[in-house]
């Protein structure tokens, strides 16, 4: 990707795929999910086995124990469970949409800024020296700052 030329789009593909805080949403959105496929879960039985001796008798004891509450709680953790993981895809999705409009407003700007210097290249003679390095150094801040959008 990065042995061709740089479009708006290509930009945008390398900030998303090198942002540590979108990883971060995507992994938190991960989390979330896993969160909401445990509370959807009815818990866990246990089974118990109890041997009672006394005077030439013996006696087994079952068990079957289930937590109650949790059986009875289990569609409202598992409707709220579902509220927090659409909170995180909306969060995911948020930080993927405005990543990808700064990464492309940014690109937009270095190219501009380096049209800018071929402008002032263009017109040699009129321009002079200041205008020269006032564009070419917008031009390298503009550059650094997509790089910075793009990390790298």
């Amino acid at each position: 990707m990065l042995n061709r030329p740089l479009t708006a789009g290509a930009a945008v593909q390398i900030a998303l795929l090198n942002n540590r805080g979108l990883q971060a949403a995507y992994n938190e959105l991960g989390i979330s999910e896993a969160h909401y496929v445990q509370a959807s879960l009815p818990p866990s039985p246990r089974f118990g086995f109890n041997q009672l001796a006394g005077d030439l008798k013996v006696e087994i004891t079952r068990q079957l124990v289930g937590n109650v509450l949790a059986l009875a709680t289990l569609p409202a953790r598992s409707e709220i469970a579902r509220e927090l993981l659409r909170a995180a895809q909306l969060r995911a999705a948020e930080a993927t949409l405005v990543l990808a409009a700064e990464t492309r407003k940014q690109f937009y700007r270095a190219v501009a800024a380096n049209e800018q210097v071929s402008l002032v290249t263009q017109t040699d003679g009129v321009a002079g020296d200041t205008e020269h390095t006032e564009a070419r150094m917008k031009l390298r801040i503009e550059c650094e700052r997509l790089a910075r959008h793009m990390g790298l």
